[in-house]
């Protein structure tokens, strides 16, 4: 057996595209449209048939052909734009839930948008233990969340590390055949935060009694402790389809409960330590803190002094939340923004290439980092690879001039339809990263350029007009963009009065 990681090959979907940027039906359309215009000039209508060629190629290019790290057409943006501007003038922009807004007492602190139709449902599993079911309603679909306590690749030997990434490969390979997966994601959570709890736990187990030596010690130990140290979570939640498994409710849920304990073995292989399924108390937590870091610190402080702060997963919510800037959405006194991966980087993957994107940062308050995957059905795979193939053949004879990374693209396909002949799976996926920091400009800028160089050679694009819909995205919920695309982006169903806080500068906070 090798001992080498299997890092997947990432192959680029979507339309053909001739000569790299032409998508294939708009080509078709406009070499119909030059014949219909030739054909009017040799009619005796030159006029005519030059109008025709100017105005078919014109909403082509308007209309038609996508460009940019975003791949949208210029109506498309154009759309997006007077969209967002249509729901910032019907307040579907501004969330508040607090005394200040005008709910009823059992509605106060309630969550956002479609967040408020997830109904957390409590069941057992084959051992007794209770379980935790997110009923997604809106949708149909039930989604688990497992908190993992993974050991940092850093602290690792590369044969154990090596044993990691093989073993995720395996439980993704195995997404395909579970019945009714809808998608599953990982959410790596990491922020930097005070010493000062710390120290102050390390320094309470001090007996008075202990010897003056002993005490001298443990002080120079403490205060040898960084100013700000690094928490990093790491959550896998999985989604699974209702109807596919029962029709009826408590069928389907028990269904999802017989899966959850060979997911768990599955990525304990992989490295994920000491996995539990989360409760509501744990859901209440994580959204409670999620919509400001400075929480964490209180909610860490109340598990230490044992005391009994049950949060509901649907009584934490935000008190505001304001997403009236294209970018940047407002919540709680902080703010947030999404980027979005649209090509991976085309260099060799390794251990070492997304360390920067994963790793903690001195630059933002909180940094969340969610991968999406989304099955391919066995019946499908062999017929995406070859479309894959296919797109790339056109793709390179078109254009004129191929370099190394066109070459490497090909590689990759090739390499992927070798690798499937001996049991490789696909798997589709996208890569989305919400920073949170303080809400003024200067912090802005600074989160925009820390960004810009941990997802260098990679292209990607600001999840713009959808700020608050991508920042519940990566939270470790199972809120699925493929099973939420049906859905309108309305997220801000409270319509409360937005004028507390003038609309920012476009581009800025």
């Amino acid at each position: 057996m090798s001992t080498q990681p299997q890092y997947g090959a990432p192959i680029q979907t979507g339309p053909v595209k001739v000569f790299g940027w032409m998508p294939l039906k708009v080509m078709g359309t406009g070499v119909i449209a030059i014949t219909l215009g030739m054909f009017a000039m040799l009619a005796g209508s030159p006029l005519l048939g030059l109008g025709l060629v100017l105005v078919v190629f014109s909403v082509l290019l308007v209309g038609f052909v996508p460009f940019g790290a975003q791949d949208r057409t210029v109506v498309q943006r154009l759309v997006a734009r007077f969209q967002h501007a249509q729901r910032v003038a019907r307040a579907e922009t501004t969330f508040i839930s607090s005394h200040m807004a005008n709910l009823p007492q059992t509605e106060q602190q309630c969550l956002p948008g479609f967040l408020k139709e997830i109904v957390p449902v409590k069941t057992q599993d084959g051992t007794g233990s209770d379980v935790e079911i997110l009923h997604h309603q809106a949708v149909g679909m039930g989604t688990v969340t497992l908190a993992c306590a993974p050991v940092g690749g850093a602290s690792l030997p590369q044969g154990q590390l090596n044993a990691n990434v093989n073993g995720f490969a395996s439980w993704l390979g195995t997404l395909s055949k579970d019945n009714g997966l809808v998608g599953a994601s990982i959410v790596v959570d990491s922020m930097r935060s005070s010493a000062q709890p710390m120290a102050d736990g390390i320094m309470e187990t001090l007996a008075p009694n202990a010897p003056e030596v002993s005490k001298k010690i443990l002080r120079e130990a403490t205060g040898m402790l960084p100013a700000r140290v690094s928490r990093v979570r790491t959550y896998a939640t999985l989604g699974w389809k209702l109807s596919a498994l029962d029709d009826d409710r408590e069928g389907a849920l028990a269904e999802i409960t017989a899966k959850l304990p060979g997911h768990v073995s599955a990525l304990s292989a992989a490295g994920s330590g000491k996995a539990y399924v989360m409760a509501d108390a744990h859901y209440g937590d994580l959204m409670y803190a999620a919509y400001n870091p400075a929480r964490e610190a209180e909610v860490e402080q109340e598990l230490y002094d044992g005391v009994r702060a049950l949060r509901h997963f649907n009584g934490s919510g935000p008190e505001l939340i304001n997403a009236n800037h294209k970018r940047v959405v407002l919540h709680d006194g902080v703010a947030s923004m999404t980027a979005m991966l649209s090509i991976p980087d085309p260099q060799k993957i390794t251990a070492r290439t997304y360390r920067s994107l994963f790793e903690p940062s001195k630059h933002f308050l909180r940094k969340r980092v969610a991968l999406f995957y989304r099955p391919v059905p066995d019946s499908r795979q062999r017929a995406r690879i070859d479309q894959a193939q296919r797109g790339f053949s056109m793709q390179w004879s078109s254009k004129k001039r191929n370099t190394a990374f066109d070459a490497k693209e090909g590689d990759v396909v090739n390499t992927a339809m070798k690798k499937m002949t001996n049991g490789a799976k696909l798997q589709e996926w996208c890569l989305m990263v919400t920073v949170t920091f303080e809400a003024n400009r200067k912090a802005q800028r600074a989160a925009e350029n820390e960004l810009k160089a941990i997802m260098s050679g990679m292209k990607w694009t600001f999840a713009d007009y959808v700020p608050e819909a991508a920042f519940h995205q990566t939270l470790p919920l199972g809120i699925f963009p493929w099973v939420y695309a049906s859905n309108p982006m309305k997220w801000m169903s409270v319509k409360d009065d937005p004028t507390f806080a003038e609309e920012e500068e476009d581009g800025d906070v």
